[in-house]
């Protein structure tokens, strides 16, 4: 048990600074770490004696992938009657929908909800909701790269189809 301390206090900062990164929060951060340290403590036994840090922060970021995932399962509504019903129509069920919905007028909503899911997804999440790319990325398991290229294509789908909109409110000419 004294090497997983040591291995601990020697490493600490950089698992943190990986949490950080992910939840962009302090107190957030802090927890995510806790959770896998605990959880490294577990599994101590079976470790491998190879790169201790990378071991733990490849824990960190399963441990933020699956609450990201649960909290998609089980998202967190406050919202009127009127916005339930547009977010939960046709399987809009997303968290960060939920979250951010109230926020967006009738026809972003409409727009988002007519281009695919794969890239409405990415602008919801990154431009909506604020959650980092990298953040984003490891959620969903894809490349940061394939991130920006659907981010990239659901935000020129979603100009096109709010042109005539952003025109009417003088928003282009």
């Amino acid at each position: 048990m004294i090497d997983f301390e040591r291995e601990v206090e020697r490493h600490r900062p950089e698992i943190y600074k990986a949490a950080l990164r992910l939840t962009r929060d302090v107190d957030d951060a802090e927890d995510l770490t806790q959770d896998a340290l605990v959880r490294a403590q577990r599994a101590y036994a079976t470790f491998d004696g190879g790169n201790f840090r990378a071991w733990v922060v490849r824990i960190v970021g399963n441990l933020f992938i699956n609450d990201y995932k649960a909290r998609q399962r089980h998202p967190v509504v406050y919202m009127d009657a009127r916005v339930a019903e547009r977010v939960y129509d046709d399987e809009a069920n997303d968290a960060a929908a939920c979250l951010v919905a109230e926020e967006l007028g009738d026809e972003v909503w409409t727009a988002l909800k007519t281009i695919p899911t794969i890239f409405a997804r990415p602008v919801l999440m990154i431009d909506v909701a604020g959650v980092s790319y990298d953040a984003f990325a490891l959620a969903e398991g894809i490349p940061v790269g394939t991130v920006r290229s659907r981010l990239s294509r659901g935000r020129v789908q979603l100009r096109k189809l709010l042109a005539a909109y952003a025109e009417s409110q003088g928003y282009f000419r």
